[in-house]
């Protein structure tokens, strides 16, 4: 008998350490998603696990098979239908708003087109991807929605319909007369630095973001110790404003607006 449990014993892993461990820890999400969490993540990992590391892989073919064989850890992403043997877990809440240069929504003559924009139905319901049982909105990895400013009254379509590298987006805004449409927890990263200008849709597309486990190998400690991280750091971040009854929106910096569509004309 006394054999029987020091066979148990030497079966059972030990207790996780994570002041000491050296393990690397392996997420799969798009790059909005590490510009918004992994900050916080790892601030916390420095303090906790300062020893071990974090990968991050891009959405692509075969990572649901891979999250299967136990190479990725967590998955992060907007997910419509996950697999009964997943655990799910909810982490944060966000929604679309368009993000453009202070000169092009300030421009003479700009108001109509702003309006324009503003009523500009927005969808994420018809772009999803279904791979091993995980279905997973795709509208939000890399490439964001572009629209721009008719040419000389034309009614033609913008330049650009979209740009495949959606963190660039703000550097193109900032130089042209184009307005991208991004998560508001991304849009108001850049808008504080760039001096841009948030537009809130009248047609509000809210997401929420998960983080997925695996029932088996999710279930070890370091695993199950890194999930409850990410799901500490995502309660800790701050609630996606409400739209503003006025133009402006202050911060600390004081370099970032939020235009409410319940105004229609700028300060004069």
């Amino acid at each position: 008998m006394l054999k029987a449990f020091a066979h148990l014993d030497a079966e059972m892993p030990a207790p996780f350490d994570a002041a000491e461990s050296a393990r690397p820890f392996t997420l799969a999400c798009s790059a909005y998603v590490s510009a918004v969490l992994l900050p916080g993540v790892i601030a916390q990992l420095r303090l906790r696990a300062p020893k071990a590391g974090i990968q991050i892989l891009s959405w692509g073919p075969g990572v649901p098979q891979r999250f299967e064989a136990g190479q990725i850890d967590v998955l992060l992403g907007d997910f419509v239908r996950v697999p009964e043997a997943y655990e799910c877990r909810a982490l944060f809440s966000d929604r679309l708003v368009w993000l453009m240069g202070r000169d092009y929504i300030l421009a003479p003559g700009m108001a109509d087109r702003r309006v324009q924009i503003e009523a500009m139905k927005l969808d994420l319901s018809g772009r999803s991807v279904l791979e091993n049982g995980l279905e997973r909105r795709v509208a939000l990895d890399e490439c964001c929605g572009i629209t721009g400013n008719p040419i000389d009254g034309a009614s033609d379509g913008p330049l650009l319909d979209s740009l495949p590298y959606s963190l660039i987006a703000p550097l193109v805004v900032k130089q042209a007369e184009l307005a991208a449409l991004l998560p508001q927890r991304l849009a108001r990263i850049f808008a504080q630095d760039l001096r841009l200008d948030i537009v809130e849709p009248t047609d509000k597309a809210a997401f929420q973001i998960a983080a997925i486990r695996h029932s088996d190998h999710g279930r070890r400690a370091p695993v199950a110790w890194f999930f409850d991280l990410l799901a500490e750091v995502a309660a800790g971040l701050a609630e996606v404003p409400r739209e503003r009854d006025s133009w402006e929106e202050k911060d600390l910096r004081g370099s970032s607006r939020t235009l409410s569509p319940a105004e229609n004309e700028g300060p004069s």
